[in-house]
């Protein structure tokens, strides 16, 4: 009995961590689309993480540098060096996306 709680429990979790990871991305994606600036970024370091391979990109708003990173697994093609258009939201400038 007492099992069959903590997997209804881990379930449900779950079920709310995929849940709310599903509504920010797509809050994110209509806030880029409503309030989007079209800019340049420029592709640093790739790292490592336990999800995958990151690489760094940074770019600047209003003379204020950013930096992001993103998994290499959405972008394949992504190379260290390179330049790539980004669109960021103008109301905030973290919510980024390379495209």
């Amino acid at each position: 009995m007492r099992n069959k709680k903590i997997i209804v429990y881990f379930s449900l979790f779950l079920i709310l961590f995929l849940l709310y990871g599903t509504i920010k991305k797509k809050i994110d994606q209509n806030e880029r689309n409503e309030y989007g600036v079209i800019s340049i970024a420029k592709t640093g370091d790739f790292k490592g993480s336990k999800g995958g391979k990151l690489i760094n990109f940074i770019y600047f708003v209003n003379d204020k540098m950013y930096s992001e990173d993103c998994y290499v697994n959405n972008y394949p093609n992504v190379k260290k060096g390179e330049f790539y258009k980004i669109i960021y939201s103008s109301r905030n400038p973290k919510n980024v996306e390379i495209f």
